[in-house]
């Protein structure tokens, strides 16, 4: 093995690192805080949640490794089994006869384009981060994967902001059914 190939193999590790720790990271960030507010609402709404976090792993490789190689119609199908597999839940969402847990299905099917939306995203800039590399552009290299882990972190105030804001409305209209 020449001393290029491993300065190359080298960078497809620093991006495919980038893609599954950063991935990780901040897909399970948003979207945990996502479930957790489901999970207020409803107990069983997540059993086997470590299983979700494999998943994410495994989909961050294979999108990496698509996108790397050009294969990105793989991203088609394994996106189209994801949806297969959830479908039913996102229609029925939950049998509760509370007023706002009925639309709860699409809470979860939007958590799911989230978690998705983000952990591709990641694998893009993991993959993007490679080519730079490459080409040896190195302040350009940093600013994708920083930018996309900046507002990855906005998100996830944007998230906390108006799930604060939703418990404050949720509390209120409470409190009035109570009162009366």
């Amino acid at each position: 093995m020449s001393w290029d190939n491993l300065i190359e193999m080298s960078k497809i590790f620093l991006g495919l690192a980038y893609t599954l720790i950063a991935g990780h990271h901040w897909t399970s960030k948003i979207v945990n805080i996502l479930w957790k507010h489901i999970q207020d609402e409803e107990e069983s709404s997540r059993p086997f949640a470590y299983t979700a976090e494999i998943v994410g792993h495994i989909e961050r490789v294979l999108y990496f490794f698509a996108i790397y190689s050009g294969f990105t119609e793989f991203i088609a199908v394994w996106l189209a089994l994801k949806v297969a597999g959830k479908w039913a839940r996102w229609e029925t969402g939950t049998t509760d006869n509370d007023e706002e847990k009925r639309d709860i299905g699409r809470v979860f099917y939007n958590t799911f384009l989230i978690g998705s939306g983000l952990s591709l995203g990641y694998a893009f800039v993991g993959v993007n981060l490679v080519y730079l590399l490459l080409d040896k552009e190195k302040i350009i290299s940093w600013i994708a994967p920083v930018a996309l882990i900046v507002g990855s972190e906005i998100l996830h105030q944007i998230i906390l902001s108006n799930q604060d804001e939703g418990k404050t409305k949720g509390e209120s209209k409470k409190n009035k059914k109570n009162n009366n």
